[in-house]
């Protein structure tokens, strides 16, 4: 039997730039229109519509197209010229923002006016590489192929490009085309820890050392450890440019929002988004190196979350953990390592050695049997042990 094939997508981001960006801000007018009109078929038709996604599909499309035998259809779509795999870009939108509002059991208002990015499907796109793209589009008269530069990423050999979406903020405009590429490994966690295989536990930190890591063998013993620096860094950073956006806000009397601030909450962004995908880069490739398949990621108790992570500030080295968590999951599964999250409920109170409950100081910690060491180390070995014990595995 041959084995299955397991992927992983993402989204990668490309600025692009076109002679007419208006035809690109008609042609998303011209989708959301599109798309309002078969959201709001959907939900006056979803009784009739009890199926996969395809077969509604293709029922919107029977009450609304004229097929081959020319019958009248009792809602035809008002408008001419739309290419098919425009239509069904906004349908599958409709369907899917359609499914939403009725998951929610009609709590919400139904949407009254969409603005979604335009999907472009396979026939309203072609000639796509990391230079160029030529994007079919609606002029406000007739359908054109506007040739369209890129720049800002690039693909490798081995990913496959979807269908790429035109994405219009501000005065920028963006390509975000979503690229699947084959996992070497896709075995789930209990196969590799059943195999014996090597696995790594993490503790995060408000300290420099944000992240502590821990790599144990199938019985628990530690192979080797690594200390992520970078905290204090990303903090200083941070630091500065809160203080910058203060003074901004001063002299333009204390509002928060406005043109003149906003700059300073994108650096912010910015810099929490590089510091996560440096931090998680950091973490995959020290997993890499020492050949483990499985990343245990800690979960805490909601009063940790609510007390601990609030009182540590948006922009500390703690608060940055839960974007290094997020960004994790997919660059590990990527490079074939499954992440675990487990209960870390006591793994911080008691010693990996003996057992018994340990004093802390600062970053070290000592217990009454005279072991001490990096309480963040102690903890992250604890909690790799605790997840080969929820496998049953013996552990020491």
């Amino acid at each position: 039997m041959k084995n299955p094939t397991f992927y992983t997508v993402l989204t990668k981001k490309f600025v692009l730039r076109c002679n007419h960006r208006e035809w690109l801000q008609r042609t998303q007018t011209l989708y959301n229109e599109v798309l309002q009109f078969y959201y709001e078929l959907y939900l006056n038709q979803q009784a009739q519509l009890n199926a996969g996604s395809q077969q509604v599909m293709r029922s919107l499309e029977q009450l609304t197209i004229v097929g081959r035998d020319k019958k009248e259809v009792p809602f035809p779509l008002p408008w001419k010229k739309i290419p098919l795999y425009f239509r069904r870009a906004a349908i599958n939108a409709a369907i899917a923002a359609g499914k939403s509002y009725l998951a929610r059991d009609r709590q919400w208002k139904q949407t009254e006016k969409f603005t979604a990015s335009v999907t472009f499907y396979k026939g309203m796109y072609k000639r796509l590489n990391e230079k160029s793209v030529e994007l079919k589009v609606w002029d406000g008269e007739a359908w054109r192929w506007l040739h369209c530069r890129l720049s800002g990423n690039t693909f490798s050999p081995t990913e496959e490009c979807l269908s790429p979406s035109v994405v219009l903020k501000g005065q920028q405009t963006e390509l975000h085309v979503p690229v699947r590429e084959a996992v070497p490994d896709g075995r789930k966690a209990k196969e590799r820890i059943a195999d014996g295989e090597n696995i790594a536990a993490v503790q995060f930190t408000n300290r420099d050392r944000l992240a502590v890591m821990c790599v144990l063998d199938s019985e628990g013993e530690q192979k080797a450890a690594r200390f992520i620096k970078g905290g204090a860094e990303y903090v200083h950073l941070c630091r500065k440019v809160q203080e910058a956006l203060e003074r901004s806000q001063k002299a333009t009397g204390n509002q928060a929002g406005g043109q003149s601030n906003q700059k300073y909450w994108m650096k912010l962004k910015h810099l929490n988004e590089y510091y996560s995908h440096k931090f998680s880069r950091e973490i995959v490739d020290y997993c890499a190196e020492w050949q483990v398949s499985v990343l245990v990621l800690p979960v805490y108790s909601e009063e940790y979350s609510r007390y601990v992570m609030k009182s540590s500030g948006n922009w500390s080295a703690l608060h940055l953990s839960n974007q290094i968590r997020e960004k994790l999951k997919y660059k590990a599964w990527k490079a074939g390592i499954v992440v675990l999250e487990t209960d870390a409920a006591g793994v911080s109170s008691q010693c990996a050695v003996c057992g018994k409950k340990i004093r802390k100081k600062d970053a070290e910690f000592a217990c009454p049997e005279g072991h001490e060491g990096n309480r963040y180390l102690n903890g992250a070995l604890n909690l790799g042990r605790k997840c080969l014990k929820s496998f049953g595995k013996q552990v020491g």
